[in-house]
């Protein structure tokens, strides 16, 4: 085995462990030892590499001693139950993505989006339905309330229009409100093929919100991509839309934060994209415009605002925004 398949396989072990014990330890050091392939390219199939070893083909005690000596936490998941149980859930997962088609990658795959390597706690791994190498297209994310004003709906679909136009991929988490008016709009557009891509904080056979499942088998259909670190299986709870966020801020280069209340998925996804570096534009909505209190707290604290999406996206390339 190579020591680039070595790490895939430990990366695979690792999102196994990590998703079914639901531990996720931001403090582990884990990823310095990651790291991304030596060529960069916008078609996996180029670099093909050994295949990965499937873990059930190793004793319970192989993987536990191999675990064990690689991550600190995995001494706190004892017991050879817990490990059967493992490979269990992650016998149902292989089975899923082989019987609906669905890419699984693990960092140090030739597919794993190069972005996430420098993103904050990037996931193990990844299980994609539409093409992978949509993840490693120029992208901007669009984010805002569920309840928002008709004036962020509006410029929400605008700006997804705006932004198939100038050749962006746009990234949401898919919810009700902005996030799914930023795709219809994209959508619209014949140019848009393959750049909408959603984040899922559940696993892919239940999608979340259930009430867009015709929306997301379009983006699917239309080229896109529907991503989750969840396996196939895992339903989301309310934990997992935070944890979520961080892999939408990762994938791109801007967030647009079209309407935000102060304790929201969108603000939270605005800080996460400031803690990462990540550009960060504000709508700018009345002050009496209810729960918009995140637009003016980011406002305030300095970042960019703009009026309309034609304002930064009007027919212009992909370096303007």
């Amino acid at each position: 085995m190579t020591s680039r398949s070595q790490e895939r396989w430990i990366n695979t072990l690792a999102h196994m462990v990590s998703q079914v014990s639901g531990w996720y330890d931001r403090q582990d050091p884990w990823w310095s030892s990651v790291t991304p392939p030596a060529a960069e390219t916008s078609d996996p199939d180029i670099m093909q590499e050994d295949p990965v070893p499937d873990p059930e083909l190793y004793s319970i005690r192989e993987l536990h001693n191999e675990l064990s000596s690689r991550f600190r936490w995995f001494s706190r998941l004892t017991g050879s139950s817990r490990i059967s149980t493992i490979l269990q859930q992650w016998a149902l997962h292989k089975e899923a993505c082989r019987k609906e088609g669905l890419h699984y990658v693990v960092a140090g795959d030739p597919a794993y989006p190069p972005s996430l390597y420098h993103a904050d706690s990037p996931p193990y791994g990844l299980s994609i339905a539409g093409d992978p190498t949509r993840l490693r297209s120029q992208s901007l994310a669009i984010v805002g309330s569920r309840k928002a004003s008709p004036a962020a709906l509006r410029e929400s679909y605008e700006a997804g229009r705006l932004a198939a136009l100038a050749g962006w991929s746009v990234v949401s988490g898919g919810a009700y409100g902005c996030d799914i008016s930023a795709h219809l709009g994209l959508l619209s557009e014949p140019a848009a093929h393959g750049k909408a891509i959603v984040i899922f904080a559940g696993g892919l056979n239940r999608f979340y919100p259930a009430g867009h499942y015709h929306n997301f088998l379009k983006i699917r259909d239309s080229g896109g991509a529907l991503v989750s670190e969840k396996l196939h299986h895992q339903p989301a709870f309310p934990k997992d839309f935070p944890v979520r966020n961080r892999i939408i801020c990762g994938l791109v280069r801007h967030v647009l934060v079209m309407q935000a209340d102060i304790r929201s998925g969108a603000m939270i996804t605005a800080k996460n994209a400031l803690d990462q570096g990540r550009e960060v534009l504000v709508l700018k909505l009345p002050e009496s415009c209810p729960g918009a209190a995140g637009n003016h707290l980011l406002t305030e604290e300095g970042a960019p605002t703009f009026l309309s999406a034609s304002e930064i996206l009007g027919a212009q390339p992909q370096d303007s925004v």
